[in-house]
């Protein structure tokens, strides 16, 4: 009783309370008070009671009848709503209450809940008429008796029937239900209510409460509701739906017409939600009007015409639907008053935006440009005005009275009815004029036949365009930007033209924000704050003809240098400088002249060469002149300055603007400051110095290191004047001018001659220290000028040019006269003057002797001395002949010396004197000019040369002894061996020489023969040293000195280039260089003693014995020169070393070596069809820096591209072809030849790579001529037709591009069938024929030649008892394979080491041994074979148990076919998008066609394809580390196009495979299926896809598809297979269609929970329906009824599935059986998958059985279902003692497991490792004993993804002998077990033996490529289900044995059940 109290003082204080909320106030509230609901039936009725405002706890009276589930928000954990459930069957009606509590105010709110029982339903719908092809919701609602609604009926089951009201025979159904799930409905986004029970209803074959119909044909439908909820199954309602079409008239109702109009109304009916105008007349639809004497229509065409004033009804009824009408409202009336309207428009007619349309009362302004629309209106009387509907009898008309100045065109009817414009004309004005538009509306009066007409005329000015004037100039800115700051507004001035305005009063200004920017009446604007306005200014006559600008008024944020004045001057000149102002947007600003005065100037500068001037009056005649063509670039000067150059150097000019904040974000005391900075500088003037001296050539001297400090003299003028003869030349350097400013910016530096042109100069790449280097040269006699320029073009910081030139004078003349210099070092002026004025006799001989000494060389010069007395800087032009007299055995000339001068001219020389004393006579004379003067100069100087006296000059030398050491410098390697020779000139013998440091160098003598010329110098340590030597024998003695230099060896180098090319076996010889830091070289003697060695590499290069010696590692070289031999093809490096000795070594520079062999050009020979191309490629030769060209020496016949080597076959004949690779230059490296032979042949054969074919196996086969293969052909051959003589013996391969079901293939160019796949059925021979057509090129035309070939091929069967098959690996002779056997226990991914195996071939008892067979034999893990066609098996031992099986067979065979697939797919054909990879798989056969287990490396294969550039071919890494026993290739896609891919093995024709590549654009869909009158549109995808629009579309076959050319689309019309073919502009691309009476396969999914764990004996079924337009359904007739369709599972590793029928009830089914959870468990972790993580997730995977029709493999049903993968364990019971306190307890299958166990404190159970594979894993568990005392207690482990639970009993047990005992009790148990284990499978063997075969075959295992099907792995994966033709049979008994071997022992969980293979037992 107590417990009552709480829910009654519940009640009464809802009863006391003062009055429910309103539900107005503020504060919680729930949706329902009172809510009614049907008692529990079936399902529990449920309805959610939504609160709001607050956060609810729920309670509620008689938990017996109701209960509430509260619903959380998951955010806030707040209940806001409640489900209330009836769980109470009925017992009389009931009432309870529901109390909300909100938690946070207190207050209650009761909702009152009442159970009752359901007294009639009622079906409640919107409308009872519903479109055709629309969805309408039927809900039911629910009375009690007292006719109260029941809030909700979610989870009541109905029955809904739907019936056509008509009780004809042939009547059909005009709705149809759509299920909750299909509708729009169920996409609710969570939030459903509940729609989700309701989908659950109908799911499960029931109806609910709702329910969606569509209609589908025209007609009447009885719907019934009935429930069949018992008791209520009495209860039910009906109603009669209509569905009819959706109808519509155009012109819209009501509609007004003249009288006598002829009114042509269109029908629209609505389809598909789409719009269709019904054609008239329709047989269907009937016309009329309600009042026949306002209007008449046509019944049937729906022609209304207005016969009288009035107004009527027009009616359209749908005869097919009683009471199903469209009315339109037809007004007939007379017109008052004929409107113009003109609307501007843009250029797609669409009205502007926010214009009103200007009416004819109104003058019209139109301006070109802009385009308008003339609208005629019509309206009738009275004070409405309706608009009138304007037809063809009404003649209304517009004219023109000129057509100057405007167009007038027809608008389209698309915008006539998008825009509602009864009568639309379209104005284009085209010039500036005014003119008159004029409408007439002629109609018919009341009750007479005359006609009137109204008209209207109408005035039309066309105006020119308005346009805006910013300021002095007509600039277009898209924005004019004004600065403003506290106290400165900036104004700007605009103007107006345009709009037939002539006054400044005919526009109207306007500013968008008058607080940003003023504009006064006038164009006048002034800024005012900050922001952005728009001034638009608009002529007053057209609203519409109007210009604007956007004004943005900003605050300045920087200030920049305009780049209008140069930055650079030279010293006493002015530079000017301006800025303008910059806001955060980076803009310039308009005009800124009002910042002027705030602007302060500075320039910083560490010699200060600038000062700042005044700068009042320097606006008007110095800036603007400089600016105005800037100002649209660069902005509006602010502020401007000018500097005075007082010094040379650059300087910075700063200019800063300051002004108030204006805003807080500035510093604190409220001043903004901005600066602008610019680099300038001043120069000194531009001057030329000589830079080259006259000693050689007849010149001065001129001293090079004063011109610098000359230069700096401000004073200094430079050379102002040059003398030159004719015929030579003089450097000269340029100083001063401007320097280059920086690497930005472009420094020019150039000379021109203004006089004549026979003088050249030239600027020398010699770099100098302050200037640049000319080279002047003299070609003619005469006075010349030359102009220098020199400075910076325009750049970033220099934005003006600063040039700066110079004026040099050149004297190119004969000289008067020449003078001698004796023992001068230079021909200085003094010198020259000196030399000039000392006297001579009358034979121009000196009359004082010059004193020199002998022993020596001394310089003997001559300069030419010009009439003016100046000398000339170089006279080389003329010849001198020098002269000695009295000079024997005194002097000679040193010819050696004068070896750089020309030839003829030396004006110097080098007089050698000799140890002995006298007088010699020195003459100079000029003979002539020297050989390199032009022919007329020498004719003009000769001359003038003839015509003076001889010029010449003598001087006498007086000759004393001297004494010298050669060579004077030597430099040596440090090393105790090195020694060099120096020499001794000049003396006696009487001499002594020494070293002035010994610790570097020692002397030794020579031999006695050359004691006194020669003396031997060794080095002894580094450094530098003095040979002094010492003549005793000279009076006065002398002495000369040498200095030897010691040193290591600090660089070495190779005189080559980096990278050179050899041809195999050439040879080439290199040269050596070592020297040291400071740039010195080693005498060539010293490398003997320098130990070089040589490096090289591969073995790429060979010494040549001729330049070194062997040692064991290196080649030692004794010279500065070495030679190699190319020995063998590659890349190398080479370079040389040399040890120093402290042991650092010295490595030289890497020279790159690539040895290439011949060139040779791939292929040399290939046959052609006459249009067929192909790519022509290099093979060898050099690949570094070079290229190779094509070309073609017969063009007529073959073409060659000059760069790709694309070939193309022109016309029939034989060419040769050349390829050439070029080198650097252009230079010819090597050369290749090959022949191209283009013809026609007359026979085609059939290829095939064997006579013979195994039952079950394939083989490719495809046309080719005994000239080429396929690469010669298949580019213009097409119409591949396949056919079979006998099909029982041979078929072709199912590829779904051939031979789908009876129909033959059709094909185009580069059609996918000119390669097919045979597979034996049955044996027997048979033949294959095929026939086509290529397109071929003659004469400049395409013609068809046709060919048919045949070949015959034998079917082989197998034995009648071939049950080994499955395991019999196949290897080729002599070959070694991979570790295929396993040598330890591999525990699911990890190795057991004390699990081991043994192997060991089966031999024959009782043979003597050198009789057994040793052919075959094993290598640990590996198998050697020797002989082909040996045959063993191979026998496995368990070393643990001693348990033997056979392991496997293996056959050794020769390889003699080769196979090509690829990763996606078996087929022929590969589809890649640019830069995408596709992986081949190449396999090999035996004659027969039976697959190799494993053939790595055993054959050459060569890979090609005709069209390199389209694909790459390489070799994959992966092929012999590859556990699949193939060979990898790699095709890389590289550009669009088709190419064709080869892959032959042992270099023989037959043994070969094609596979054709398809890169870029392509079909889709790809072979789609169709059924008979559907339609499919084709397109392109892709790469390329924009060759659609240039392209046709064909068909192969238009009475089975035919194909719009344009569009695409498709339409099938019978049954069939053709090609879908687009043909572009330079591609052809094509996919097969099939055409079938079966359309769709349905897949449904059983409804139990899919899992391993218990194995389900029977599989889980799928059943499979089958669906098309003529009801096509498969029945089965009896057990040999073939199954059409196959079955399979994605993933595949989880399970398979087989296709089966019912023999008794025809049904069809999809068998899948799961994989057990060890089977899972060795396959995964044995894979390579690595993305399983992605599909699986804690055990659960959804899988995919999917079912293909044979006849059409595109035909594809699937159904998508979870599958959860269990577990199993290794141990039901575990004993524990204290020896063995520990235990392992393995988990295997899904390890998201949950383990509990009781005796915590005793035991525990830690995981020791969890390895997973995503379904299927491992997991290692410990169990172990905490303490020592005995207990039992029970591990229970349970997956929580399907409730599988499993328990292992553990015990724990101190005795020693209960231990034991229990021990050997579990162990007998376990013997036992295995024992009737082993029985029953012996009599299950036993029993499969004894099953009869049901079919004549014997073999159903096809080596497929696809199926992957490797006879070590006997599952049931082996069983191919591409053989169609085969009727299903019970597995051969080797397959059930193998299987129950792998599953079922030594370690399989024994179950008392059996394997079989479903497919072939039921």
């Amino acid at each position: 009783m107590a417990r009552c109290w709480p829910a009654s003082i519940m009640a009464v204080l809802m009863v006391l309370s003062a009055r429910p909320v309103a539900p107005t106030s503020p504060g919680p509230h729930i949706a329902d008070l009172n809510v009614l609901l049907p008692p529990r039936m079936t399902h529990p009725v449920e309805y959610r009671l939504q609160g709001s405002d607050g956060c609810f706890s729920w309670s509620w009276d008689h938990h017996d009848v109701l209960r509430v589930q509260p619903e959380y928000n998951i955010s806030s954990r707040c209940s806001t709503s409640a489900r209330l459930i009836s769980i109470s069957r009925y017992n009389g009606r009931k009432e309870t209450a529901v109390y909300a509590t909100d938690l946070h105010t207190g207050v209650t709110i009761r909702c009152k809940v009442i159970i009752d029982m359901i007294s009639r339903i009622q079906i409640f719908h919107h409308a009872v008429k519903i479109d055709l092809d629309e969805l309408a919701t039927l809900h039911i609602r629910a009375f009690d008796s007292e006719e109260n609604v029941f809030s909700s009926l979610a989870g009541l089951q109905f029955l809904w029937k739907l019936v056509p009201q008509s009780s004809d025979a042939d009547s059909i159904n005009h709705l149809v239900h759509v299920p909750l799930k299909e509708t729009p409905l169920s996409d609710c986004g969570g939030y459903c209510g509940d729609l989700d029970l309701q989908i659950e209803l109908e799911d499960k074959g029931v109806g609910s409460d709702l329910y969606v119909v569509k209609g589908t044909a025209i007609g009447h439908e009885v719907v019934t509701a009935q429930m069949i909820e018992p008791p209520l199954q009495h209860v039910m309602d009906q109603i009669i739906l209509t569905v009819a079409e959706a109808m519509s008239l155009y012109p819209p109702s009501p509609v007004f017409v003249t009288l006598g109009a002829l009114l042509r109304y269109c029908l629209r009916v609505i389809h598909l939600k789409t719009a269709k105008v019904i054609g008239l007349p329709s047989p269907h639809h009937k016309w009329y009007a309600k009042n026949s004497s306002v209007a008449h229509v046509d019944s049937m065409m729906g022609v209304a015409h207005a016969v009288n004033l009035g107004i009527t009804d027009v009616v359209v009824e749908d005869t097919r639907v009683s009471g199903h009408f469209q009315t339109s409202s037809m007004h007939v009336v007379v017109p008052d008053k004929l409107c113009l309207y003109l609307v501007p428009v843009t250029n797609s007619s669409v009205p502007l935006e926010g214009m009103t349309p200007i009416s004819s009362s109104d003058v019209w302004y139109v301006f070109p440009g802009q385009e308008y629309m003339i609208n005629i209106k019509v309206f009738s009387k009275g004070p409405d005005a309706n608009e009138i509907l304007v037809t063809e009898e009404n003649d209304l008309r517009l004219e023109s009275n000129t057509s100057r100045y405007w167009d007038l065109y027809s608008v389209s009817k698309d915008a006539t009815s998008m825009y509602n414009w009864q009568y639309p004309i379209f104005l284009k004005p085209i010039s500036q004029g005014k003119g008159a538009l004029k409408a007439f509306l002629s109609y018919l009066c009341e009750n007479s036949e005359m006609v009137e007409v109204l008209s209207v005329v109408q005035e039309v000015n066309v105006c020119s365009k308005v346009r805006l004037i910013f300021g002095e100039h007509d600039y277009n800115f898209e924005a004019i930007h004004l600065p403003w700051a506290p106290g400165i507004e900036q104004e700007h001035e605009l103007k107006a033209t345009g709009g037939c305005g002539r006054n400044p009063e005919d526009y109207g200004w306007f500013s968008s924000d008058k607080t940003i920017v003023s504009a006064s009446g006038f164009g006048s604007i002034q800024a005012k704050k900050p922001g952005q306005a728009i001034i638009k200014v608009v002529s007053l006559f057209d609203s519409a003809n109007y210009d604007e600008v956007v004004i943005e008024v900003s605050v300045p944020s920087s200030i920049v240098m305009l780049p209008f004045f140069p930055v650079e001057v030279v010293i006493g000149t002015q530079l000017q400088a301006a800025v303008t102002l910059r806001p955060i947007s980076g803009h310039y600003f308009s005009r800124c002249d009002a910042f002027s005065s705030f602007v302060r100037w500075k320039v910083s500068s560490e010699g200060g060469p600038f000062k700042i001037m005044n700068t009042t009056d320097l606006w008007a005649s110095d800036i603007l002149p400089n600016m105005d063509n800037s100002k649209p670039q660069y902005g509006y000067p602010c502020a401007w300055t000018s500097l005075y150059a007082v010094g040379v150097g650059r300087a910075v000019l700063h200019a800063s603007l300051s002004f108030e904040s204006v805003s807080s974000l500035h510093s604190f005391d409220g001043i903004t400051t901005l600066k602008a900075v610019s680099s300038i500088a001043a120069y000194y003037p531009l001057v030329a110095y000589q830079a080259g001296n006259g000693n050689q050539f007849g010149g001065y001297w001129v001293s090079l290191n004063e011109i610098e400090a000359n230069f700096q003299d401000l004073d200094s003028k430079g050379l102002e004047e040059l003398f030159l003869l004719p015929g030579s030349m003089m450097d000269i350097v340029l100083l001063g001018g401007p320097e280059k400013w920086d690497q930005k910016i472009e420094f020019i530096e150039t000379v021109n001659v203004l006089s004549e042109q026979n003088l050249s100069v030239a600027q020398l790449h010699e770099p100098s220290n302050s200037g640049r280097l000319y080279r002047i040269i003299c070609q003619t006699f005469g006075n010349f000028k030359l102009v220098f320029t020199r400075g910076n073009l325009v750049g970033d910081d220099h934005p003006k040019p600063t040039i700066a030139t110079l004026e040099l004078s050149v004297i190119c003349d004969f000289p008067t006269s020449i003078v001698l210099i004796a023992n001068e070092p230079a021909n200085t002026f003094d010198a020259i003057y000196a030399a000039k004025n000392v006297d001579r006799s009358p034979a121009r001989i000196r009359t004082s002797p010059i004193t020199v000494s002998n022993g020596r060389t001394i310089r003997i010069a001559a300069v030419s001395i010009h009439v003016s007395g100046r000398a000339f800087a170089n006279s080389s032009s003329l010849c001198l002949k020098w002269e000695l007299s009295g000079c024997e055995d005194l002097a000679f000339w040193d010819d050696s010396s004068t070896a750089k001068q020309f030839a003829g001219a030396k004006w110097e020389s080098f007089l050698v004197l000799q140890n002995a004393s006298g007088l010699c006579i020195v003459r100079a004379t000029v003979i002539g000019f020297s050989d390199k003067v032009t022919r007329h100069l020498y004719h003009e100087g000769s001359s003038m040369l003839d015509g003076q006296n001889a010029l010449t000059d003598a001087i006498p030398l007086q000759l004393v002894s001297s004494l010298r050491v050669l060579p004077e410098v030597v430099l040596m390697v440090f090393d105790p061996e090195a020694k060099v020779n120096l020499s001794i000139t000049g003396g006696t013998c009487s001499l002594d020489a020494y070293i002035n440091d010994t610790q570097v160098a020692d002397i030794s003598l020579g031999p006695e023969s050359t004691e006194c010329s020669h003396f031997i110098v060794g080095a002894r340590g580094l450094g530098v040293a003095h040979v002094i030597v010492r003549d005793s024998g000279l009076s006065p003695p002398a002495s000369a000195s040498a200095l030897v230099k010691v040193a290591s060896v600090d660089w070495i180098k190779i005189i080559s280039p980096e990278e050179i090319s050899l041809m195999e076996g050439t040879t080439r010889s290199f040269a050596i260089l070592a020297g040291t830091e400071d740039g010195s070289t080693f005498d060539s003697s010293q490398y003997m003693y320098m130990k070089i060695k040589v490096h090289t590499e591969d073995g790429i290069l060979e010494p040549v014995n001729e330049y070194y010696y062997s040692t064991t590692d290196n080649w030692l070289v004794r010279e500065p020169k070495f030679s190699i031999r190319a020995a063998k093809l590659g890349f190398t490096t080479l370079y040389v070393t040399v040890t120093q000795k402290s042991g650092y070594e010295i490595i030289s520079q890497v020279v790159k070596i690539e040895v290439y062999g011949p060139l040779h050009l791939h292929p040399e020979y290939i046959f052609l069809l006459p249009g067929v191309s192909y790519m022509l490629t290099v093979r060898n030769g050099p690949r570094t820096g070079v290229f190779v060209e094509f070309t073609s020496l017969h063009e007529e016949i073959a073409i060659l591209q000059k760069s790709s080597g694309k070939l193309f076959a022109n016309s029939i004949g034989n060419a040769t072809v050349r390829a050439a690779v070029y080198g650097h230059g252009g230079s010819l490296i090597c050369e290749a030849y090959g022949k191209v032979e283009v013809g026609i042949p007359e026979v085609m054969v059939l290829n095939m790579q064997s006579d013979q074919l195994c039952v079950g196996c394939n083989m490719p086969v495809f046309p080719s001529f005994r000239e080429g293969d396929m690469f010669s052909f298949y580019e213009v051959c097409q119409d591949y037709k396949w056919t079979i003589g006998d099909k029982k013996v041979l078929s072709f391969q199912n590829s779904g591009t051939c031979e789908q079901g009876q129909y033959p293939c059709h094909s185009v160019s580069g059609d996918s069938s000119f390669m097919n796949t045979v597979v034996g059925r049955s044996a027997g021979k048979t033949e294959v024929f095929i026939s086509m057509s290529c397109d071929v090129l003659l004469s400049g035309s395409h013609q068809q030649v046709s060919y048919n070939a045949s070949k015959l091929l034998e079917v082989v069967s197998d034995l009648p008892l071939a049950l080994g098959i499955p395991i019999t690996w196949i290897l080729p002779p002599f070959y070694t394979s991979s570790d295929l056997l396993p040598r330890f226990l591999d525990s699911y991914g990890q190795l057991d080491s004390s699990r081991s195996f043994t192997y060991s071939i089966l031999r024959p008892c009782g043979r003597p041994d050198h009789l057994k067979h040793d052919g075959i034999t094993i290598d640990g893990s590996k198998i050697r074979t020797k002989e082909s066609k040996d045959l063993a098996c191979v026998q496995a031992k368990d070393q643990a148990t001693g348990r033997t099986e056979i392991a496997c067979c293996v056959r050794v065979a020769e390889v003699s076919q080769v196979r090509i697939t690829t990763t996606e797919a078996s087929s022929h054909v590969a589809y890649l998008a640019i830069n995408s990879k596709l992986e081949l798989i190449i396999s090999y056969s035996d004659y027969l066609g039976y697959p190799f287990y494993e053939a790595h490396g055993v054959v050459p294969l060569d890979i090609e394809t005709n069209r390199p550039d389209i694909l790459t071919i390489f070799m994959s890494s992966k092929g012999h580390n590859h556990t699949d026993g193939y060979e990898h290739a790699i095709l890389e896609a590289k550009n669009p196009g088709n190419a064709l891919v080869r892959i032959s093995i042992n270099n023989n024709p037959r043994k070969v495979a094609f596979m054709l590549v398809t890169v870029g654009a392509q079909l889709h869909p790809r072979s789609p299926v169709l059924r008979v009158g559907q339609r499919l549109n084709f397109t392109l995808i892709g790469d390329g896809i924009d060759v659609v629009h240039s392209g046709k579309w064909l068909s192969g076959n238009e009475s089975v598809l035919t194909v719009n050319s344009i569009t695409g689309e498709g339409y099938a019309h019978g049954e069939g297979a053709t090609q879908v073919i687009f043909i572009g502009s330079d591609s052809k691309l094509q996919t097969t269609v099939s055409v079938m009476k079966v359309d769709q396969i349905l897949v449904d999914a059983p409804a139990e929970t899919m899992t391993n764990v218990p194995f389900p004996s029977k599989g889980y079924m799928f059943s499979v329906k089958f669906s098309g337009p003529l009801g096509y359904r498969l029945e089965a007739t009896g057990n040999h009824h073939e199954v059409p369709f196959d079955c399979r599972v994605d993933p595949p590793y989880v399970g398979y599935s087989k296709a089966w029928i019912n023999n008794v009830t025809g049904y069809s089914y999809c068998i899948f059986f799961p994989y057990s959870p060890k089977h899972l468990l060795s396959v995964l972790s044995k894979s390579n998958m690595k993305q399983l993580d992605n599909t699986v997730s804690e055990g659960l995977v959804y899988i995919s059985v999917i079912a293909t029709f044979r006849e059409t493999p595109n035909v594809i049903g699937s159904a998508h279902v979870p599958y959860v993968g269990g577990f199993i364990i290794d141990a039901e019971k575990i004993n524990l003692t204290p020896n063995a306190n520990r235990s392992l307890v393995t988990i295997i299958g899904s390890t998201d497991v949950e383990i509990s166990w009781n005796a915590k404190g005793l035991l525990s159970v830690t995981p020791l490792s969890i390895v997973s594979f995503g379904v299927v894993g491992i997991a290692k568990y410990e169990v172990k004993i905490f303490k020592g005392q005995p207990f039992k207690d029970t591990i229970t482990i349970v997956l929580p993804a399907n409730g599988q639970r499993e328990e292992i009993d553990v015990s724990y047990d101190v005795g020693e002998g209960t231990a034991v005992s229990e021990s050997s009790n579990i162990t007998w148990t376990a013997v036992v077990a295995c024992a009737i284990v082993l029985i029953l499978t012996v009599l299950f063997f036993m029993r499969l033996l004894e099953r009869p075969d049901r079919s004549g075959l014997s073999r159903r295992l096809a080596p497929t490529f696809a199926a992957s099907a490797r006879p070590g792995t006997p599952t049931t994966e082996t069983v191919s289900a591409g053989h169609v033709e085969f009727s299903p049979q019970t597995p051969p008994p080797l397959v059930g044995y193998v299987r129950r071997t792998i599953d079922e022992t030594p370690y399989y969980k024994r179950e008392g059940r059996r394997r079989f293979d479903p497919q072939y037992t039921y």
